[in-house]
């Protein structure tokens, strides 16, 4: 059975605390326990040496605060992750306490969380598939890939990292994908509902892409996109009951 990893999440915003809820909670739901913090004093009185493993802070949660734990965390728990979250361009947080803290700007993304975990051991196991690129074959991240489009008799991937060309048909990589976020809204795209910003007839990704919902399975993208928000709030709502400090 998996060790439960203790998050701490301080933060005022409802919406932010939302999303970064219904994210951990979509990549474990069973092993991660959060408990969200109102203020730095309640925070600092609750946590005892490696009573967490990561604590995300907003950094307008109050940014004198923000520091007093980082500088907490520093001298009572160095192991334990920190991850700064920020509506300002993250130019602007440059104190030599967060020198090792991660720092993710809004709109943040399965994506960024998911690397913080993997980068502080916290998440093993990554979903792969293999595509053809060309003659060889490439193992990719599912959680990275935002949306496929077709192009002549190639389909190009939008990863978080760049395009790759691959040489297989749009339902190839419908049915190597088989992850319940991506759907496919035209005969020309597929899209990773993570990566979504808004709806209105087209989607726009938090990369600022269109991609284009066919006339025809345009109500049924719609509902498929409501339920997937609706997923996220009831698990972020699930989350947000474990534990809740003032």
């Amino acid at each position: 059975m998996n060790k439960t990893v203790q998050i701490a999440i301080c933060d005022t915003n409802e919406d932010d605390l939302g999303l970064i809820c219904s994210i951990l909670t979509d990549i474990d739901t069973h092993n991660f326990e959060i408990t969200r913090f109102r203020t730095a004093k309640s925070f600092l009185l609750a946590c005892k040496p490696n009573r967490f493993q990561l604590v995300f802070v907003a950094w307008t949660f109050d940014t004198p605060a923000a520091l007093q734990i980082a500088a907490h965390l520093r001298h009572n728990a160095p192991t334990c992750g920190l991850v700064v979250t920020t509506h300002a361009p993250i130019e602007q947080i440059n104190s030599e306490l967060l020198h090792n803290a991660d720092i993710l700007q809004y709109p943040i993304v399965r994506r960024d969380i998911i690397n913080v975990l993997y980068r502080l051991g916290l998440q093993q196991q990554r979903r792969i598939c293999t595509v053809k690129i060309g003659r060889a074959r490439q193992s990719i991240c599912v959680d990275d890939l935002q949306f496929v489009e077709v192009t002549d008799k190639h389909c190009l991937l939008y990863m978080t990292d760049g395009v790759l060309l691959a040489t297989q048909t749009l339902q190839d990589i419908f049915e190597l994908i088989d992850a319940p976020q991506f759907v496919k809204c035209h005969r020309s795209y597929i899209v990773n509902l993570d990566y979504v910003l808004q709806l209105h007839r087209d989607f726009t990704m938090v990369s600022g892409d269109t991609v284009y919902i066919s006339r025809l399975e345009y109500w049924r993208v719609k509902r498929a996109f409501a339920a997937h928000q609706l997923l996220k709030k009831q698990r972020a709502k699930m989350a947000l009951g474990l534990e809740c400090t003032s």
